[in-house]
């Protein structure tokens, strides 16, 4: 939000509607200028590129963490998880990041969402393991209301792409694939 606002301050002239809904959209049908992919798997017919990386972490609340030990990845296969479906779902790939061992779990609970935020809720409420991403529950570990799991293990960074259907973008369209870009270049 911070980034589109600045964007937006920066052209007031150009306008947006956001659909926020996780749904794969067909940007040719549905005409969509632009959409922000959260997976390595963009249709080879569209234009895509790459952005960034989210690392992922195991994160629990303090609560959780009092009736479930977690000492070993293989442990999360017994306990209650929150996981998103679409990205990784029930099986959850954990790499060692010392000794870039990797080990697939799978994983289950009561809960499974499309949504980032009730992820994060769920795990907050003590519902579940989650993997979040480190600087979404950066104000929750501070507070001690979030634990991260496991620290010598995550899951492999989440690429996140701007897709469009052409390489000769609208003017509008064009300045935001730029902005973007720029803002997430390290």
């Amino acid at each position: 939000a911070p980034l589109l606002d600045h964007f937006g301050r920066k052209y007031p002239q150009i306008k947006f509607k956001l659909d926020l809904t996780p749904r794969r959209v067909n940007l040719v049908d549905e005409q969509f200028d632009l959409v922000i992919r959260f997976s390595d798997v963009v249709d080879e017919r569209l234009f895509a590129k790459k952005i960034m990386q989210i690392p992922r972490h195991l994160y629990a609340a303090p609560d959780y963490l009092v009736q479930h030990k977690i000492m070993r990845v293989q442990d999360l296969a017994q306990q209650p998880c929150v996981p998103m479906f679409g990205q990784l779902g029930r099986e959850w790939l954990l790499v060692n990041d010392k000794t870039q061992e990797k080990i697939s779990v799978g994983v289950d609970g009561q809960f499974e969402v499309n949504n980032v935020s009730m992820v994060k809720a769920l795990c907050m409420q003590g519902r579940g393991v989650a993997l979040l991403s480190p600087h979404l529950v950066a104000d929750e570990l501070l507070q001690g209301k979030l634990l991260r799991l496991l620290p010598d293990w995550s899951a492999e960074p989440l690429p996140v792409y701007l897709v469009y259907t052409s390489h000769v973008l609208p003017v509008k369209t064009r300045l935001l694939v730029d902005y973007l870009t720029q803002a997430f270049a390290v």
